[in-house]
């Protein structure tokens, strides 16, 4: 079985990559249950709970791509969660910012200090 797949390779990807482009709201549901343990209709309710906004920056853009789901990574380490540790969509930007600081208050909050320094 391995070795028919092996030799078939480039068939499989081609036949993927075909479902993936006829389903993407399909895939889009697959990888939110299997990471997050959320439906389309969780996040569309978790979104409205934010008026339709960013949790930290409160824009209305969700930026390149979707809202991005956050979770608490002290509960659930990396990408896929229990869903019961979700705190609220963010923003491309404020997603990749917070990243950035690996959810380190300290880090975050020497950050406001040093903004708020010669203010």
């Amino acid at each position: 079985k391995k070795a028919y797949y092996t030799a078939n390779a480039n068939v499989f990807k081609s036949r993927q990559h075909k479902y993936r482009s006829l389903n993407p709201e399909k895939i889009k549901s697959q990888i939110l249950w299997t990471r997050y343990h959320l439906t389309p209709d969780d996040v569309t309710n978790l979104l409205l709970s934010q008026d339709n906004r960013c949790a930290i920056c409160k824009t209305n853009d969700s930026g390149q791509r979707e809202w991005h789901v956050d979770h608490d990574h002290s509960c659930c380490p990396g990408q896929n969660t229990c869903g019961m540790c979700i705190r609220g969509l963010f923003c491309g930007k404020c997603n990749a910012g917070l990243g950035m600081f690996k959810e380190n208050i300290d880090s975050l909050s020497n950050a406001i200090n040093y903004l708020q320094k010669d203010k």
